[in-house]
Formats: C-alpha cells, structure tokens, sequence
C-alpha cells in the first residue's frame, strides 16, 4: 500500500528543562501525598471526636498517633504542592554544590 511515502519527515523537537520536569515530579508527589493522606487524617479525626467521651485526653486515644501521622503526611504534602520552586531550586543547589570528600590517612 505504501501509504508511509510521500510525506517530508517532520522533526517534533520537545526540550524541556531539568527544573520544570523536578517541579512537575515534585507536585506530583505532593498531590499524592496529600490526596491520600487527607481522607484518612479526616475519618481518623472524626472518629476520634465521635469517642470524645471515652478518652478524657488526646494522647489516650488509640488513634492519637495516626491522626498526628496523617497530619504531618498532609501537612508535608500540601508544602510539596505549593512550594515546589522552593523544594527545586534546593535540589538544584545541593547538585550543583559539590560535596567535600574528606582525605584518606
């Protein structure tokens, strides 16, 4: 059929750079990490004021570690997403910094 003759090759070239491809890596991760923590701090947490009464204080409960666990996780997440330019422009430090190699005795 020979239907690939007769068209002039066209040459697609999509250059991006290291940073925009981190920034993007680095948001994504964030929302990761933020829409699977969130639904969990939130059940985690009304589960814990719907037993309100049995425990007088928060460190008693039994959820109390995975409601600070899931906060921090979200917490993490959400800076992940907003602050992505801060998180790359580390990374882009720390590479470009070399790392100082103490000498062998």
């Amino acid at each position: 059929m020979k239907l690939d003759q007769g068209y002039q090759d066209e040459h697609f070239d999509f250059t991006m750079h290291r940073s925009n491809i981190l920034k993007i890596a680095v948001m994504v991760i964030g929302g990761l990490m933020l829409t699977n923590s969130f639904p969990w701090l939130c059940k985690y947490t009304f589960g814990y004021f719907e037993q309100i009464d049995q425990y007088k204080r928060f460190k008693d409960s039994p959820q109390a570690a995975l409601i600070i666990c899931y906060f921090l996780q979200t917490i993490i997440g959400y800076f992940l997403l907003t602050c992505s330019r801060m998180v790359v422009n580390y990374i882009e430090l720390k590479r470009k910094t070399p790392t100082a190699i103490p000498p062998e005795d």
